[in-house]
């Protein structure tokens, strides 16, 4: 897959009221610049065709214009993918004038060289360092990953609390991935066995994903099914029509299906009111764009800003939605 950086930038025209949103590659003529009074902080996404990347710029950028900076958002397009997030960092600090960047970290270990060499305050957000790069970053703000997969596995013991087989879907190397399924094996470390096709490597692709939840449900038929991030549910017109199509064929399962994700949509929200879906652990990317660049503004002020408080995690279920 060929990726391309691509910048977000709003601009507020004060004088006339207008909002002006626009997206440019780097270098090209319309790409708007900072002006004295205005600075400019950034986020460098995994990638920037995650929506939930762009909900966290458009609460870094509502904080930030305020304050009289804007908020970038950079990093490639398509599925994550490590090499491609440190070409965007290489091209966000050599092309843009930038005060402070937050970086939701794919692969610590590629990245903490280039990190190390920037001359500009390093955060991250969404997905922290690993520990032994921790360093290199002054603040890590967004959601408890480890708590926000105990309370998948909480889900999962709730519906099964006899125990039973599990199925995990993740992607390779990501921090906070990581740290969620450490938290969903924390809390169902007893009653409970992995299958060995599991876990899963979706690749950041909404495409293997549901391949891969489809061969789970088919021929693996796992008590519960837990994807760490929102893979096969982020486009949920395609999940309910392999679901519903399954059923139709006569090979319903009995495997609860368990989601982490960002803000739901009312399409995600009726698979689980349908019965599809078992339940969902979900956070607010826009708050998470919020407190980013309110750290960052703090910290480029002068100030000793307090240690962020993590960014909270919400449970849906039937019973709760």
């Amino acid at each position: 897959m060929t990726h391309r950086l691509i910048q977000v930038t709003v601009l507020v025209l004060a004088c006339h009221g207008i909002a002006l949103t626009g997206q440019a590659t780097p270098g090209a003529a319309n790409t708007p610049n900072a002006t004295k009074e205005q600075g400019s902080i950034a986020l460098l996404a995994k990638s920037v065709s995650d929506l939930n990347f762009v909900a966290a710029w458009r609460g870094c950028q509502e904080y930030a214009s305020r304050r009289q900076y804007q908020c970038l958002l950079l990093g490639p397009e398509g599925s994550a993918s490590p090499r491609a997030q440190l070409q965007a960092l290489d091209a966000a600090v050599t092309t843009h004038d930038i005060d402070a960047l937050a970086v939701s970290v794919t692969h610590s270990a590629l990245l903490a060289h280039r990190l190390k060499s920037l001359s500009v305050p390093v955060f991250t957000f969404d997905s922290p360092l690993s520990a032994p790069y921790q360093g290199l970053s002054l603040a890590y703000v967004g959601m408890d990953n480890r708590q926000m997969g105990r309370e998948l596995g909480y889900l999962a013991r709730q519906l099964h609390p006899k125990g039973g087989t599990l199925c995990l879907m993740s992607a390779e190397n990501d921090t906070n991935l990581n740290l969620r399924m450490a938290g969903v094996r924390e809390v169902l470390n007893r009653g409970w066995t992995e299958l060995a096709r599991c876990p899963w490597d979706s690749g950041d692709s909404v495409n293997r994903a549901l391949r891969q939840l489809q061969t789970t449900l088919t021929q693996l038929q796992p008590d519960v099914f837990i994807a760490v991030g929102h893979w096969p549910v982020l486009e949920p017109h395609r999940l309910q029509a392999m679901l519903t199509a399954l059923e139709t064929n006569g090979a319903s399962h009995h495997t609860s299906l368990l989601f982490a994700t960002g803000h739901l949509s009312e399409a995600q929200l009726s698979l689980l009111n349908e019965g599809l879906v078992d339940g969902y652990v979900a956070v607010d990317f826009y708050q998470i764009g919020r407190a980013v660049a309110q750290q960052m503004i703090a910290y480029l002020a002068g100030e000793n800003p307090a240690a962020p408080t993590p960014v909270p995690s919400r449970t849906y279920t039937r019973d709760r939605p």
